[in-house]
């Protein structure tokens, strides 16, 4: 029979001075579970830090392209349109001439406003209740409860004018 040398820790055949009997050693099973998990956990931050920093940087650049292609270009049918505004709201100009109607300024249109409010009686239309009168006092006894009235549930009919 022949005799199958002994492998040493290293993997090899043993050397002169190393004992034949020293079996080879397994190596440690115990994984280190809480590096492992920071460095799962670290990883999935730094990945939703990316996907945050993508998306505000895409939507930042979406934004640039807008306010460059669509909202920076000026419209020359817009500024026609403003142009006509300004034109209608500063000058006097006829509107209906058989009418008698006359566009006017419009600084000119709040002056004769003001002027016309500033004119107005000051006091309550006459007719109109006075909400500064005092009210009648109320009796001493207290009033009987009162008796509900049934709703009306059909509405009133129109009257003849009113028909289309």
């Amino acid at each position: 029979m022949s005799e199958k040398p002994t492998v040493s820790a290293a993997g090899s055949a043993p050397m002169a001075g190393e004992a034949a009997a020293i079996p080879p050693r397994a190596e440690a099973d115990a994984p280190k579970t809480a590096f492992i998990f920071v460095f799962v956990l670290a990883s999935v931050f730094v990945l939703i830090g990316v996907v945050v920093a993508v998306d505000q940087f895409f939507n930042i650049s979406v934004l640039e392209e807008i306010q460059r292609k669509v909202l920076g270009v000026e419209n020359p049918a817009l500024r026609q349109l403003h142009a006509e505004e300004d034109s209608k709201l500063t000058r006097y100009q006829w509107v209906d001439q058989k009418g008698s109607v006359v566009r006017i300024p419009l600084d000119r249109a709040q002056e004769l406003v003001l002027a016309e409010w500033a004119a107005r009686p000051t006091g309550f239309l006459p007719g109109s209740p006075d909400p500064t009168a005092v009210a009648p006092a109320a009796p001493a006894t207290t009033p009987a409860p009162a008796v509900a009235q049934p709703a009306a549930t059909e509405a009133p009919k129109a009257a003849d004018g009113d028909k289309k």
